[in-house]
């Protein structure tokens, strides 16, 4: 075997078994190379390129392990589908419910012990299973959209490798695949430059969903806690601590949409990074789209609608004034408040988009 028919085989498995559960890969891509070693001793006249557009599209081939029939997520991104919604769900629901249920059992504790606790557990479930469902939702339409989008681009076959025992070619030979797919439309291995780490994508999703959930659920956890009379040893006395908002919540209902739709556009791309795995032209697209979305969603989040607490600077005066020589808070202006987070999002984001732009360039499959 030639290094060139080596590669066209190993790009082949690769393609195939990237598609299958992680505990099937390892002993899936061994009978694989057996498999193609037997064809191609078998029928060394077609060489491997030939007994590649026998096997078919890798797509088509990964489907022998997976139940047949119409599905909303197909088995090319199921297992990342079902990996990934444990981990949304999780991250949705758990701090939801944890914050809820304290937020509801503080604000219910002058009726009594058992009526907060009650209270609190109740409204803990209630948001924490509007969450998850949230976190489902968004997830399943992700990837639906992705599945969509393959059937749309014609990448779905009615073909399946069942044809090759169904139909044999002849003593030694196999049936070949539809002429649409050939061994050249197969990606290369990817450089491990070019590789995406899967785990900066769960940071980064984990985070997308904790703080989308608190934003829907619980905005009013982002506060500023200041004493009115200063601490007490190491603890500030319950009767002398203040809750400053942060968000303007009376303004929430034009806000949330703007911060979830930016943050939901985050969420995509980098599902789209987990799906993908690696630096391509897709990933490439999506991140400078999403990324100028983004900047343009911040600009108007930050410049154009009422985000901050617009008492919060004469709340914090308040109590640097009742502070007096203990005082510590730092004094609040809007304006160089947003844009210095203005600033610092562009920054942030023009730095991800530089790397993808140079990864991709530099280490993304040319094939």
């Amino acid at each position: 075997m030639s290094p060139r028919e080596q590669d066209l085989m190993e790009r082949y498995i690769y393609a195939v078994v990237r598609r299958l559960p992680r505990a099937m890969r390892e002993e899936t891509g061994n009978e694989l190379r057996e498999l193609i070693g037997d064809m191609l001793d078998a029928d060394p006249e077609a060489g491997m390129e030939g007994v590649l557009r026998q096997l078919g599209d890798p797509a088509e081939f990964a489907r022998r392990y997976s139940p047949p029939g119409q599905y909303l997520i197909g088995p090319e991104y199921f297992e990342n589908y079902k990996w990934l919604l444990k981990i949304v769900l999780l991250c949705a629901a758990v701090p939801v419910f944890l914050v809820s249920a304290a937020s509801g059992a503080a604000e219910s504790w002058p009726d009594g012990y058992y009526q907060a606790l009650a209270r609190g557990i109740t409204g803990g479930i209630i948001d924490a299973v509007s969450a998850a469902l949230s976190g489902f939702g968004a997830v399943t339409l992700l990837f639906a959209a992705a599945e969509r989008y393959e059937r749309l681009a014609g990448k779905k076959k009615s073909w399946t490798p069942a044809d090759l025992k169904e139909k044999p070619a002849g003593p030694g030979k196999f049936s070949a695949a539809p002429p649409s797919w050939h061994p050249a439309s197969l990606s290369p291995v990817p450089d491990k430059n070019a590789r995406i780490s899967r785990g900066d994508s769960i940071v980064s999703i984990v985070f997308i969903v904790i703080f989308c959930a608190l934003l829907i659920f619980v905005p009013d956890l982002f506060f500023l806690l200041v004493s009115r009379e200063g601490v007490e040893g190491n603890w500030m006395l319950a009767d002398q601590t203040a809750r400053i908002p942060l968000f303007n919540l009376a303004q929430w209902g034009r806000i949330l949409p703007v911060f979830v739709f930016s943050l939901g556009i985050g969420l995509a791309d980098e599902i789209l990074r987990l799906v993908k795995g690696c630096y391509c032209r897709a990933v490439l697209v999506s991140n400078i789209l999403c990324a100028a979305a983004q900047i343009a969603l911040s600009v108007w989040l930050l410049k154009f609608l009422p985000l901050f607490n617009p008492d919060l600077p004469e709340q914090l005066a308040e109590a640097n004034a009742a502070l007096g020589d203990a005082a510590w808070l730092p004094n609040w202006n809007t304006d160089i408040v947003t844009s210095g987070l203005l600033a610092f999002i562009v920054l942030l984001t023009l730095l991800e988009v530089g790397t993808t732009i140079y990864k991709t360039a530099r280490y993304a499959p040319k094939g």
